[in-house]
């Protein structure tokens, strides 16, 4: 995961798997990156009171 928070713009959760990573809009977005290692197309928001 992306650390340290500051780097975090929004949490993003693998609806296959359940990897959790960083959004495109962040510096390092891991959950682009999984998309690419996985193929896992969907994801939802891991942030708090988001859908």
């Amino acid at each position: 995961m992306c650390s340290p928070r500051r780097l975090w713009v929004h949490l993003r959760a693998c609806q296959e798997c359940g990897h959790v990573g960083c959004c495109d809009s962040s510096k390092n977005k891991h959950t682009l990156k999984h998309l690419h290692v996985s193929s896992h197309p969907v994801v939802s928001s891991a942030e708090p009171g988001e859908r």
